[in-house]
């Protein structure tokens, strides 16, 4: 997913939109999500489809990490039942929103497993590059550049030292909670000179909340970049 405005181009490379639920037994079981997963596009794993008749009547089979995949998208259906996790990847924000709620939907309708009824909050990691036409490093480095704390580091350390990136938290919150938001800009490792990496966490107890955030990270990431190189 390339977006751009004026000279700034950004590209999403991973996006993943979970759901976090609070029950103490893991609700999904393969077996019974299987036709709803072929129903929204997705193709079950073959090692997961050759084990269904394996096994036993009477025992749950709950299994995690990418269990299916849309053909011709690289999106995947994953869970974490140890950590009660939903989520679907891909690099496609809104096919990847729009898939994640499909399959909520479906899910719910189905076989009545409500994922919302139980989430404990919904989230998303983005990861993805962005090109200004200006050089990052020189950029990071100029928004602390002069500062009390960077000549004592730089003294502590006996070299001269700057930054290498931005990222910024939610004030008042912990990494923990149930809110929470990460934001973190810093130079491309391999094209310093060019290249901005950018990695974005989000995290609200209401869907609606972090759908629309998803929606609009494109615009965010836009303005950010731009308010920084104004500063810098």
């Amino acid at each position: 997913m390339t977006e751009s405005k004026q000279n700034i181009q950004i590209k999403i490379e991973r996006f993943h939109l979970s759901v976090k639920l609070g029950s103490i037994f893991f609700p999904l079981e393969l077996p019974e999500l299987r036709p709803v997963l072929e129903e929204a596009g997705y193709t079950i794993r073959k090692e997961l489809v050759e084990r269904l008749p394996e096994t036993p009547t009477g025992v749950r089979l709950v299994v995690g990490g990418p269990i299916a995949e849309k053909r011709g998208t690289g999106q995947t259906f994953r869970l974490d039942p140890d950590r009660g996790i939903v989520a679907i990847a891909g690099q496609d924000v809104n096919a990847v929103v729009e898939d994640f709620l499909n399959l909520e939907g479906l899910i719910k309708d189905k076989l009545d497993v409500p994922l919302s009824a139980d989430a404990l909050f919904y989230e998303f990691i983005a990861e993805g590059s962005a090109v200004t036409g200006k050089d990052p490093t020189k950029v990071v480095a100029r928004l602390f550049q002069g500062s009390r704390l960077q000549s004592k580091i730089s003294e502590i350390l006996g070299c001269s030292t700057t930054n290498f990136g931005v990222r910024v938290v939610e004030q008042n919150r912990y990494v923990t909670d149930r809110k929470w938001l990460d934001f973190s800009i810093e130079p491309l490792i391999p094209k310093p000179k060019t290249t901005y990496r950018i990695s974005v966490t989000y995290r609200h107890p209401e869907r609606e909340n972090v759908v629309r955030t998803a929606k609009s990270l494109s615009r965010t990431v836009q303005a950010l970049l731009s308010a920084i190189e104004q500063e810098a």
